[in-house]
């Protein structure tokens, strides 16, 4: 909060400055803040934006320099979003009652924050609580046994609404300040944004104490079938159906066609990478990421710069799978063949026969790298571009459009064998995206031989 808010304070600054410059004709500019607070999850809640918003009320009252507190008062007065309520402040005889709204602050918190401000009950157990603790008159007084009491009954209530109730509960969710604003709400402003801050709001609960046990289920499966209701009153007469745990028309169907959505998903992306892989990517940033991941001079030598900006890894399989001179390669969601074609060259499969020269220069019997990928796209791109490099396709190289979870069919159109083949299997960055991941593995054990490794 201090330093996103002390850079907008400088800005507000340079800008004044330059506005009375005389060498300056450009009027004061009227920004608009665009602040992404954090990437990935925010571990659970820092506090943004409410830290800037509290850091700049404390500049504005209490700093020592009259110019910083105008300063303060201004930027927090443009920052806060229309529906705040800041201190009331009177300049040309014209009350400003709420902010400008030309700021959004973009974060990931914890439902629970969510749901004390939205959601009745707990609501009435916070409310409770605070007012306990100021008839006992300060917080030393207020032992960890009422604190424990308050959080195991906060934690039932959460623990009833979304067993009964998960509709309601994600009504609570989206009513909550934090998501309608910049999520929902977030054109109301002065800056006008055409889109929220972010494409995907992930709302999660990290509560590891508030485990759903046997017993919950049980207690929710009784409630429900005799209330004939969901929690909170919703007026749905088959709240069961609606419990994530007991909806059984979501187990026994619903799950394949989330796993088909999923799937399809993944075909969708990865088929419009492969249609753009020929156009040229950053090198350097691809050098500089895969020697992150211990990819090594060498590696990055011999895939060159027409390769090199294609890689779509997210670690480096070659640094544990340890491939051998004649050895038969797997590699599951190859990509655009980046991984692939550093397991030919370790497996010896990439040398060409030369018939003036001696033994040396064929490549090893045996020696076949197998890529296996979704995309057809990008398996055509990793086939043109292995015929490019060089290599024996599809003697020694060849990349299969196909599934790992029905590697059998894959491998039957392309007439590869499929029992005990291939000495290593490797994975960069796929097997996160196989949906039924039991079946994937006992696919790839039958292809390994005895004493192969993945």
């Amino acid at each position: 909060g201090y330093r996103i808010a002390s850079l907008l304070m400088e800005h507000h600054q340079q800008n004044k400055i330059n506005s009375h410059s005389s060498s300056s004709s450009q009027p004061p500019t009227d920004d608009r803040y665009l602040i992404i607070a954090g990437f990935g999850h925010l571990k659970h809640r820092l506090g943004v934006p409410e830290c800037v918003e509290r850091y700049l009320r404390a500049e504005a009252v209490g700093h020592p320099d009259a110019e910083r507190r105008s300063i303060a008062m201004d930027v927090l007065l443009k920052v806060l979003p229309p529906s705040s309520d800041p201190p009331s402040v009177t300049r040309n005889n014209f009350t400003l009652k709420k902010g400008e709204g030309t700021a959004l602050i973009g974060c990931q918190m914890m439902y629970e924050a969510y749901l004390e401000d939205s959601y009745p009950p707990i609501m009435e157990l916070m409310a409770n609580d605070a007012a306990a603790d100021a008839v006992e008159g300060d917080a030393e007084n207020n032992d960890n046994g009422n604190e424990n009491d308050v959080d195991a009954k906060k934690g039932k209530l959460l623990k009833e609404l979304y067993l009964q109730g998960p509709e309601l509960l994600d009504k609570h969710i989206l009513m909550s300040d934090e998501i309608s604003g910049p999520f929902l709400r977030y054109d109301e402003g002065i800056a006008r944004f055409g889109h929220p801050c972010a494409d995907y709001l992930f709302v999660y609960d990290e509560d590891d104490d508030n485990v759903i046990e046997e017993n919950d289920l049980k207690l929710a499966l009784h409630a429900t079938t005799a209330n004939g209701d969901d929690v909170g009153g919703s007026g749905n007469d088959n709240a069961q159906s609606q419990c994530p745990f007991h909806n059984t028309q979501a187990n026994n169907n619903d799950d394949n066609n989330q796993y088909d959505s999923a799937k399809r998903e993944t075909l969708e992306a990865y088929e419009n990478v492969g249609k753009t892989a020929s156009l040229r990517g950053n090198s350097l940033r691809a050098r500089a990421i895969m020697s992150r991941l211990g990819y090594t001079p060498d590696d990055l030598s011999y895939l060159g710069d027409d390769d090199l900006y294609n890689f779509q890894g997210v670690a480096n399989p070659h640094l544990v799978a340890k491939i051998r001179k004649g050895e038969r390669v797997l590699d599951v969601g190859s990509g655009l063949g980046i991984d692939s074609f550093l397991a030919l060259r370790d497996c010896c499969g990439d040398v060409v026969a030369d018939a003036n020269a001696g033994d040396e220069n064929v490549a090893t019997d045996g020696a076949l790298v197998v890529g296996v990928d979704l995309a057809e796209s990008e398996v055509k791109h990793a086939t043109k571009r292995g015929i490019a490099r060089g290599y024996s396709v599809p003697n020694r190289l060849r990349f299969l459009r196909g599934d790992v979870e029905t590697l059998e069919e894959a491998f039957g159109k392309a007439n590869v064998p499929m029992g005990n083949e291939f000495d290593v299997c490797i994975s960069n960055g796929a097997f996160c995206l196989v949906t039924d991941k039991e079946k994937a593995f006992r696919n790839v054990f039958k292809v390994l031989k005895s004493g192969g490794r993945m």
